[in-house]
C-alpha cells in the first residue's frame, strides 16, 4: 500500500512495517518538519529544507512485531546532504572500533563485499585482497580507485542479480539506517553470500545513549530513515532464514565521552521540564539548555572516568547464511 504525503494532522495511525511483511507499524510520535529543518540549520549540519517541501510533518512508527522504528513519509537524503555532511571531519572516520572487530570475521582468502564503502577505509583493515566495494558518491569512488580498490558505482539490487552466492563476507557499516527499503537491502546482501557466508552489519544502537540524545539530527530524516533496537536486529535471523545471528555491542569510544555526558544531561533536562527529547521546539530550547548546564556537572561527576561499562554508539550484527 502506498501513501501520499500527508497534509497537516493527517498522518495515518498505522503504516506497513518495513521489515516484516504483513505487519503494521503504529504511530508513536508526530514531528514537525519545520523543527527538523531548524535544528539541522542551528547545528550547521546541512540545509534540508528542500527535502521536506510539501511535507509539514512526519510520523515515527514502530513495527508491532519486529520493533523496527521507521519514519513516514519517507524523506530520503539526496547526494547534496552527504556532500554537506562530509565537510565535517567526524563524518567519514578512518579509524572505527567496528572495523577492528568486524575484520576478525574475515579470513585472508575470503571474497569480501562492502556496501556503501565510502572512501574504502575498512579495506585497509582486511587481511583479504579479494575486495569489492559498492558506493554511490562519485568522489568517494574516485578516492577508492586511487587506492587501487575495486569499487563500483552500482546499486546493490542490480549488482546482486549477477552475483548470487559469490561472497564469503558481505558487510555494510552505518548504511542500513539510511535505506528506504531495508528488507530488500538485507535480502540482496544475503543473496550475494555463499552458503555459510557471513553477513556483517553495523548500525547506531538505538538501545544505547543514542536513543536518548535530544534533537539528534543525524538520527532523524533525511539522514536516518530507520532506528534499530536489539529486538529489531535479532528479528533479521528469522526474516532472512539465517542459520546464526548474534549482536556485538561496542563500548563507548573515547571521543564520545563528552558527547555521552552532554546527551544524558540534555535528556534529563527534557524530563525535568516534561518534554519529549526526540525533537524539542526550538523556541524553548534555551530553557532546556539552561537546565542541561545545571545538570551537566552532576552527570560528569556520576560517571567520572569510568566509562568502561557504558554501551557505545554502535552495534554489530554477525549473521551466517
Amino acid at each position: 500500500m502506498r501513501h501520499t504525503a500527508p497534509r497537516e494532522n493527517s498522518l495515518p495511525r498505522h503504516t506497513h512495517s518495513l521489515l516484516r511483511p504483513g505487519a503494521l507499524a503504529k504511530l508513536e510520535k508526530t514531528l514537525q518538519s519545520r523543527q527538523i529543518i531548524a535544528h539541522y540549520a542551528r547545528t550547521n549540519l546541512a540545509d534540508v529544507s528542500a527535502d521536506f517541501q510539501g511535507i509539514p510533518q512526519i510520523g515515527m512508527y514502530r513495527c508491532e512485531v519486529s520493533d523496527l522504528v521507521h519514519f513516514y513519509p519517507l524523506v530520503v537524503g539526496k547526494a547534496s546532504l552527504y556532500e554537506q555532511l562530509q565537510r565535517h571531519s567526524w563524518y567519514y572516520m578512518e579509524q572505527k572500533g567496528e572495523y577492528k572487530v568486524a575484520c576478525e570475521y574475515v579470513q585472508p582468502d575470503d571474497y569480501a563485499l562492502e556496501i556503501g564503502c565510502g572512501q574504502g577505509h575498512f579495506a585497509a583493515f582486511l587481511p583479504s585482497v579479494n575486495y569489492t566495494g559498492l558506493e554511490y558518491n562519485n568522489q568517494a569512488v574516485a578516492a577508492c580507485r586511487n587506492k587501487g580498490l575495486n569499487v563500483r558505482a552500482t546499486a546493490l539490487k542490480y549488482f546482486a542479480r549477477r552475483n548470487k552466492d559469490r561472497f564469503d563476507v558481505v558487510c555494510a557499516f552505518q548504511v542500513l539506517e539510511h535505506v528506504p527499503d531495508p528488507r530488500s537491502f538485507i535480502a540482496s546482501c544475503v543473496y550475494c553470500l555463499k552458503p555459510g557466508g557471513r553477513l556483517i552489519l553495523s548500525v547506531p544502537a538505538e538501545d544505547s545513549f543514542i536513543g536518548l540524545v535530544p534533537n539528534c539530527c543525524t538520527n532523524l530524516p533525511p539522514h536516518h530513515i530507520t532506528r534499530w533496537s536489539d529486538k529489531a536486529l535479532l528479528a533479521i535471523r528469522e526474516e532472512f532464514n539465517l542459520s546464526e545471528l548474534r549482536l556485538l555491542s561496542l563500548p563507548l569510544e573515547n571521543f564520545h565521552h563528552n558527547f555521552y555526558c552532554d546527551s544524558i544531561a540534555g535528556y534529563e533536562a527534557c524530563r525535568k521540564i516534561g518534554l519529549d527529547h526526540t525533537l524539542v521546539d526550538i523556541e524553548i530550547l534555551d530553557k532546556v539548555c539552561e537546565w542541561k548546564t545545571t545538570l551537566l556537572p552532576d552527570v560528569k561527576k556520576r560517571f567520572g572516568e569510568n566509562f568502561r561499562d557504558i554501551r557505545g554508539h554502535d552495534v554489530l550484527v554477525i549473521g551466517v547464511k
